[in-house]
């Protein structure tokens, strides 16, 4: 069993958690010997893991008018904002031990991004003074 490789396939799950990278993950023996100096580092406790998160599924939307009675942890809820001025907006829910949490909204507020109105031309010498003062140049 020592010759044995086991090679991980693309997954989207692998990948969610930052252990699928740039389409490879490197092969690795699956043999469980006495040469297994750190247990978290063991091909074998990798090839464990690994093999769970794979398991996982991918979270998707649902769209709710309201929420049910109790949910399925494998979505996030959408349930329209209630009022007339919030129209396309939702609030986002989950579930999660056994009761509903709410996680967000889909709404945007951008009262504090710059508007086009609120700027201006510059100049190369303001330019300069500003690489200058950042710089040094």
């Amino acid at each position: 069993m020592a010759d044995k490789k086991y090679e991980f396939p693309g997954s989207n799950a692998l990948s969610a958690f930052g252990l699928y990278v740039k389409g490879k993950i490197p092969v690795v023996d699956v043999a469980v010997t006495e040469s297994s100096s750190n247990a978290v580092s063991s091909s074998a406790v990798f090839a464990y893991v690994a093999e769970k998160i794979a398991g996982i599924g991918g979270v998707s939307f649902k769209m709710a008018d309201s929420l049910p009675e109790s949910g399925d942890g494998r979505y996030i809820y959408l349930v329209p904002k209630s009022t007339a001025e919030t129209q396309n907006s939702y609030d986002e829910y989950i579930w999660y031990d056994s009761a509903w949490e709410k996680i967000g909204t889909t709404e945007i507020d951008l009262s504090d991004y710059v508007k086009s109105s609120d700027m201006h031309e510059i100049t190369a010498d303001e330019v300069n003074t500003i690489l200058n003062a950042v710089w040094g140049v």
